[in-house]
């Protein structure tokens, strides 16, 4: 293996996608496939004996999700650069991925040119976003920008602060020292305000629109 190449571990439960991929990164010259895995968990160990420099990861893994494997990775010394490689197209496995670590973003319709310079723009300290879903953010983006923020109390940012963590009714009552009806109510309070009606837009809606403090 050259020392001036590239080396890529692929994370993809689908033996065909992650054939292909490798198969491409192999016939490219500056990457060297160093491991290839079935699983997160699998991948989290290769991670800890063969640490390469990018990682290209799915995130709908079967065991644990992809975005867990992420915010292994990132953490790790040296630190694992990070490319999410999925079907989901939804804004908020953008921000749960990006949250985790990751610094690129393609979808499974993304090119083999695509592929390879999301990984060369990694190396490189970039980031890169397929550019169907860059677009569209692009536009949701500006058009919250116009909106003024919403005015939540500070027990229903506290609320909020929560659900994006993950939490649900119990879990948030509990870490509050508050009844899940009173959590109820207040996350009542929040939908209305932020005009959404499912908890997957709640999350969506705090992170565009910086509504939480980081984790």
């Amino acid at each position: 293996m050259s020392k001036n190449k590239v080396t890529v571990a692929l994370v993809e439960d689908t033996p065909s996608v992650r054939d292909n991929l490798a198969e491409m990164l192999r016939d490219s010259e500056d990457f060297a496939v160093l491991g290839i895995y079935g699983s997160g968990r699998s991948a989290i160990k290769g991670f800890k004996e063969s640490p390469p420099n990018v990682a290209i990861i799915d995130l709908g893994l079967p065991d644990i999700s992809g975005i867990e494997v992420i915010r292994h990775a990132a953490s790790m010394t040296p630190k694992i650069e990070c490319v999410a490689y999925t079907v989901f197209d939804d804004e908020v496995s953008l921000f749960l991925a990006l949250k985790a670590g990751a610094v690129g973003y393609l979808l499974k319709e993304a090119s083999g040119k695509q592929i390879l310079d999301a990984v060369r723009e990694t190396i490189r300290g970039g980031a890169l976003i397929s550019p169907t879903l860059a677009r569209r953010l692009l536009k949701e983006f500006n058009e919250t920008n116009a909106e003024p923020l919403p005015e939540l109390t500070p027990r229903e940012r506290e609320v909020l602060e929560h659900l994006v963590q993950g939490a649900n009714y119990l879990n948030v009552a509990a870490r509050l020292g508050i009844g899940a009806e009173t959590v109820r109510t207040h996350i009542k309070s929040i939908y209305r305000k932020l005009h959404v009606s499912n908890r997957a837009d709640v999350v969506r809606t705090a992170l565009e629109r910086k509504l939480v403090k980081p984790q």
